[in-house]
């Protein structure tokens, strides 16, 4: 995948974010939502912690996977993140967060599908893995809207939260994947 690409999705354009968005990017993810519900951002979440965090996104670009940065086509601030990681060990993962108020639009659906097909029709990843803490049920949901299957329960570090909490991991395959793509086609 060429680094300059970007992926468009309905209502939204996923791009590689600039470190000049670090201040913003650190005042949405001050909502103690945010970082509660990913396993590795710390609550708070500072600008000096954004800036480094997105100076390591332009270093490292394509090492390991990919991170954009979430804008709606219509307003250009950044609303949130999204990556798929792990490619390099065969177990490829998917993320995604969105602003609090941006929320409950279908943004987090648009953007899963727009990875998953970075993931399976560009770098032909053969499956992606998810998972999402039970007490954030809307992100579950999103997985299973994609096809996502339930694979394990378990407990899942949040650094947010300084603590482990009950999670559940997911997985589709790309075989999954594009059956379900054939059967929408139908």
């Amino acid at each position: 995948m060429n680094p300059n690409d970007t992926l468009t999705a309905e209502r939204l354009v996923l791009r590689r974010p600039v470190p000049e968005e670090a201040e913003h990017l650190a005042a949405i993810a001050a909502d103690p939502s945010i970082p509660k519900n990913l396993g590795g951002m710390p609550h708070p979440f500072t600008q000096e912690m954004a800036a480094g965090y997105l100076r390591g996104l332009q270093a490292n670009w394509g090492a390991d996977g990919f991170a954009f940065g979430i804008y709606r086509i219509d307003r250009p601030p950044l609303i949130g993140m999204t990556g798929l990681h792990g490619l390099r060990s065969g177990a490829p993962t998917i993320h995604y967060w969105l602003a609090t108020a941006e929320r409950g639009r279908g943004y987090a659906t648009e953007v899963a599908r727009a990875m998953l097909g970075l993931a399976f029709e560009t770098l032909r990843a053969p499956h992606i893995d998810a998972d999402h803490f039970l007490d954030n049920p809307a992100s579950g949901r999103v997985l299973e809207k994609c096809g996502f299957a339930e694979t394990e329960r378990r407990d899942v570090w949040s650094r947010g939260r300084g603590h482990y909490a009950p999670g559940r991991l997911m997985r589709l395959t790309r075989e999954d994947w594009e059956r379900s793509a054939r059967d929408q086609e139908a």
